[in-house]
């Protein structure tokens, strides 16, 4: 049976991800007007930045626990255990600005 709290942590890495890269090759194709050393520079950036996406799942797999408890609307708590201790993220509320544990 699948973690849903791992696989909705590796979906939203995913979506991140994707943004920076979206974002980064956004900025590039604007500094270089050479389309062969952007298709250049662009493999690169997707390699790499899938690379991390690849690493970062697999250390999830391997090294976590997590249970996805939604509290509000407003924000997304993420309990995540490793080792066999359990730490808490600490979470800014979107609506107050104040952390919680």
């Amino acid at each position: 049976m699948a973690n849903k709290g791992k696989e909705r942590l590796k979906k939203s890495i995913g979506q991140e991800v994707k943004s920076i890269q979206k974002q980064v090759l956004d900025y590039a194709e604007l500094v270089i007007p050479n389309r062969e050393l952007y298709s250049q520079f662009r493999r690169k950036v997707l390699d790499v930045t899938n690379d991390i996406r690849r690493n970062l799942e697999v250390d999830i797999d391997l090294n976590y626990s997590i249970d996805y408890d939604p509290k509000t609307q407003c924000e997304d708590v993420i309990l995540v255990g490793k080792n066999r201790t359990t730490d808490y993220i600490r979470i800014r509320n979107r609506k107050d600005g104040k952390d919680k544990e």
